[in-house]
């Protein structure tokens, strides 16, 4: 009688997980699908032409269309644009010159 109380329970808490995790992926700014394949950039041609001399060793999606591509020289930042003709996506990559903290309050 507890096991099948706990199995129920267990099933119930792993349904609601799944619902909150796909409301938070749609309704937030951090996507969670585009995080767990931020590797895949490394393909785009555009990317690989402006990183060509740099040797990738991670890649971190930060939110909102923004990669931080981290190589053996130099970190970059990478900025997916929507192009004018909605027919491909371009790619803006800045190098990264310093981090910027900021503090929340915590009331």
């Amino acid at each position: 009688m507890v096991l099948k109380n706990l199995t129920k329970l267990a099933i119930t808490g792993l349904i609601a997980s799944i619902i909150l995790l796909l409301f938070l992926n749609f309704l937030g700014p951090y996507n969670m699908l585009t995080a767990l394949t931020a590797s895949q950039i490394k393909d785009i041609p555009e990317i690989k032409e402006e990183l060509a001399g740099y040797k990738i060793l991670n890649i971190k999606y930060l939110g909102y269309d923004t990669y931080r591509i981290y190589t053996d020289k130099k970190d970059f930042i990478v900025v997916k644009k929507d192009s004018s003709d909605h027919l491909f996506w371009r790619y803006d990559i800045f190098e990264f010159k310093s981090e910027v903290e900021y503090f929340r309050n915590p009331m």
